[in-house]
């Protein structure tokens, strides 16, 4: 998931070389959408003990399939579906046998209770307000099912999606949607027991664990102001243990000092705009922070609070920017180390969240290694290569005339009819031969900004020559489960193809997947596939 940038960055040049993780599908004649949904994986039955609850519950249309098998713990018996997980206690009460475990409560989701709103329409429950669009599902299922609301409503940026979460289930809705579903806890929550599977916009693509020395920061401040993990811990450029979360950064002197964990500052990094400071106005609503003398930034009283709450301006930094407009009726306002947006829709005491920044971080600054190879599910596919694919990495360089050339491999047969341009004084090895044939695909703005014209380039070599001729096309999908294909240039003789795009107008945080595809022999492509971020920085 990734973002965009002003021209701040555009004067960095920045080019992001993605060496992939190969999705080598045979597409054959005919077959139109080289991005659909994978089939769910997934070899479990409702165990008999918990098939009449789960029907109760709504079944597989609310609850999502099973996911593990039932597995007995001491006198528990437990099982995961894909939202929730059930248990059986033969030892309780008769009422209260059956339960959902409080996976929302594991999984680190709290904030601090709300004063009870004004308006008496809205459904306040244990110190949290109720989204108005999921009381109906909330109401449907009861409250012994949900358990105790953990958070306010809020709208993630990056999922497009209003989100909750609860004691025992999480609720979403997609924005433009009326159709209420649980978040997949159960997807969360389970360990290698538990099958595999694509579960569409439920999924919130988290890919780490928390590192342990940042565990007792997250759980203090809560997951819902951190956000969850974005990447594995590692060592960052100066030395110190850094991981990366969906709203903020965090940094340690070590990987075993907790004490010295603490916000990184993005402010600097994100080329985030520093507003000119402004006299105090002495507003009523406003909490003024000076900066130079009589000058400096005010701050919402709903920001204020909110930062009070989390440590205060000690954990956000200052901040470096006057408040600001965000779109879709959104305000914001940036610190050092964090942004805060307003959405007015969401109820009163949960108008006010971390912006997601991680993401634009991630997609600008981390670099990971992936180990792709194929499982036995994906072996028998028509054209999936008998060699496994290499070790792929993501860097992201400032050109790339002097990139280093991917390791990214797999044994093929070289197209009939594709020219290999030979290397002075090398023989032409001809059609016929097996070749390492090597990919290589880059954005020229990880992070764009909207208006600005994205370039996607892809280069096809074999034993470091340039191959000419290749078929190339591009999926993206755009806002809105638009998929906009286009036709690129075949392969010049130097073996790349490029193509500028229209610009794209999304809000903030939007991430762009897109797909690349090679025509190799007939009925068969090669397909890579990276993403960029819209971020239009304040």
């Amino acid at each position: 998931m990734e973002s965009r940038k002003d021209n701040a960055l555009s004067k960095k040049a920045r080019v992001g070389i993605v060496l992939i993780s190969l999705i080598l599908l045979a597409f054959h004649s005919g077959c139109s959408n080289p991005q659909a949904t994978p089939e769910l994986k997934t070899n479990y039955e409702v165990d008999p003990l918990f098939r009449e609850i789960y029907v109760h519950l709504g079944g597989e249309e609310v609850l999502g399939p099973a996911i593990s098998p039932a597995i007995q713990q001491g006198d528990l018996t437990i099982q995961y579906m894909e939202t929730c997980k059930m248990v059986h206690n033969p030892e309780a009460p008769l009422v209260q046998r059956f339960s959902l475990a409080p996976l929302g409560k594991e999984l680190g989701y709290f904030e601090s209770a709300i004063s009870p709103p004004r308006d008496p329409s809205i459904l306040y429950v244990d110190g949290h307000t109720i989204f108005p669009d999921f009381i109906p599902l909330y109401e449907e299922l009861g409250a012994r099912w949900v358990g105790k609301p953990l958070t306010e409503g809020y709208q993630h940026l990056i999922r497009n999606r209003y989100e909750q979460h609860f004691e025992n289930v999480g609720f979403y809705i997609m924005n433009g949607s009326a159709e209420v579903h649980l978040l997949p806890y159960g997807v969360m929550a389970c360990d290698e027991n538990c099958s595999d599977g694509d579960f569409g916009d439920a999924t919130f693509g988290i890919q780490a664990f928390i590192d342990p020395v940042f565990r007792e920061y997250v759980n203090n401040h809560g997951a819902a102001f951190t956000g969850y993990v974005l990447t594995d811990a590692f060592i960052n450029d100066q030395g110190m243990w850094e991981q990366i979360l969906e709203n903020v950064v965090l940094v340690a002197d070590s990987s075993n000092n907790a004490q010295s964990v603490r916000l990184k500052p993005l402010a600097d990094k994100l080329y985030l705009k520093s507003d000119p400071t402004e006299s105090n106005t002495t507003n009523t609503n406003s909490y003024y922070y000076p900066t130079e003398g009589d000058f400096g930034y005010e701050i919402p009283a709903d920001f204020f609070e909110y930062l009070n709450l989390h440590g205060g301006l000690g954990t956000s930094g200052p901040p470096v920017a006057q408040v600001s407009s965000l779109g879709n009726n959104l305000v914001h306002q940036c610190y050092s180390n964090l942004c805060l947006t307003y959405d007015p829709r969401a109820n009163e005491g949960g108008r006010v969240r971390p912006e997601p920044l991680g993401y634009a971080y991630k997609q600008l600054f981390y670099k990971e290694q992936y180990q792709v190879t194929p499982t036995p599910e994906t072996e028998d596919l028509p054209g999936w290569p008998s060699t496994p694919v290499s070790l792929i990495t993501t860097e992201t360089w400032n050109g790339v005339d002097d990139a280093p050339a991917p390791d990214h491999t797999n044994e093929t047969q070289l197209p009939a009819g594709i020219k290999e341009t030979p290397a002075p004084n090398e023989a032409d090895f001809g059609a016929s031969t097996s070749r390492a044939i090597t990919f290589r695909i880059w954005e020229q703005f990880p992070v764009l900004g909207t208006g600005q014209v994205q370039e996607i380039g892809i280069a096809a070599m074999v034993n470091k020559q340039p191959l000419e001729g290749l078929p190339v096309d591009l999926t993206l999908s755009l806002p809105g489960d638009v998929d906009q294909f286009y036709f690129m240039p075949a392969t010049s003789n130097d073996g790349e193809s490029t193509l500028a795009l229209p610009p794209i107008n999304a809000p903030n945080g939007t991430i762009i997947p897109y797909l690349l595809c090679v025509q190799l022999n007939e009925g068969e492509k090669i397909c890579l596939e990276n993403s960029f971020i819209i971020w239009n920085f304040p």
